[in-house]
């Protein structure tokens, strides 16, 4: 990855930003300031837990739309944890093979 490259937001278990606003938006800031990146935060990225909780397969989108998209270099999971695997039924492997990326991730060895 390089300066200028586009990188994903996304909450695989839950929404980081519910639990702790002003670090997710102060990693989203480090992101942009420290490695020039530019943060696309994916529609469920900062989601009310209640809503993210349940229903897995809007996870599973946003988890799945950076591999669609070509100008997206990499992934940053901003927490991964026990729910993230309801997810991987909703995954797509075929899309994710064809379109492979950078992914940082917390605790998401399951997907």
């Amino acid at each position: 990855m390089k300066r200028g490259d586009k990188i994903a937001i996304v909450s695989p278990s839950r929404s980081l930003h519910s639990i702790f606003p002003k670090l997710a938006e102060s990693g989203i800031e480090n992101l942009k300031e420290y490695f020039g990146l530019e943060p696309v935060v994916f529609p469920h990225a900062f989601s009310e837990i209640e809503l993210t909780y349940r229903n897995q397969k809007l996870r599973a989108n946003d988890l799945n739309q950076p591999f669609l998209d070509r100008d997206i270099k990499g992934i940053v999971r901003t927490i991964g944890g026990d729910e993230s695997i309801r997810i991987l039924d909703s995954m797509e492997p075929a899309i994710i093979q064809r379109n492979p990326k950078f992914s940082l991730v917390s605790h998401t060895l399951q997907l």
